[in-house]
């Protein structure tokens, strides 16, 4: 009976009722056989700074913290280097803002992924929004005559289909819209040249048949 009452009493001390708990000031873990001091070294930080939004800093011991969480005024998820009083989380290397958009080196991305800097990958596979450019060989295809590609360039100062440089650095370049213009263009290139030899044969052949009617 005393049994009873006793396990009774330790399952009613461990109950916690349901509701909203409120902690003023920073929460700190710390490994065991340490104390937090100033600097939060080798801490983890749950914390929010004036002003600044809410993030975990994960801290070592003489080293800035890596910072886990919102960006400073924003709603921006993030990931970056933060300060060991905890108190700026303003340069983040990678955030997501509430559109799921990814950036990476900027805190403002315009895409699904912007990057501030150079990639380097083994290979870039590109999905094209329209077809591939062999619609130039189609029997339907108005080719341009060469004269009006001419008079296109010395008016333009580019080549037709092809954006200027003024688009280019204003919008930016489209990879796989730009690869596929340049496909075209080899294309177009191809039907010229096929269009040129079937001339120059043809000259030959007359050519030939005026020698043969000396």
């Amino acid at each position: 009976m005393k049994r009873a009452v006793f396990l009774l009493f330790l399952s009613c001390a461990f109950v916690v009722q349901s509701q909203v708990q409120h902690l003023e000031g920073r929460l700190s873990v710390y490994p065991s056989g340490t104390s937090p001091d100033n600097g939060y070294n080798g801490n983890i930080v749950v914390t929010k700074p004036i002003a600044s939004g809410q993030h975990i800093n994960l801290i070592r011991q003489g080293q800035f913290p890596w910072s886990i969480g919102t960006v400073y005024n924003s709603n921006e998820f993030a990931i970056g280097s933060g300060k060991a009083n905890d108190f700026d989380f303003t340069t983040p290397y990678f955030v997501i803002d509430i559109t799921g958009r990814v950036g990476i080196g900027t805190t403002q991305p315009d895409e699904k992924l912007t990057v501030n800097g150079k990639i380097h990958a083994k290979e870039i596979i590109v999905s094209l929004n329209g077809p591939l450019a062999d619609y130039v060989f189609n029997h339907d295809y108005k080719l341009r005559p060469l004269h009006e590609v001419k008079q296109f360039v010395q008016t333009h100062k580019h080549l037709p289909d092809i954006p200027s440089a003024a688009e280019v650095e204003e919008n930016g370049l489209s990879m796989g819209e730009m690869q596929n213009k340049l496909l075209q263009k080899i294309e177009e290139l191809t039907l010229y040249m096929i269009q040129q030899q079937d001339e120059i044969e043809e000259l030959h052949a007359k050519i030939e048949q005026l020698e043969k009617g000396k």
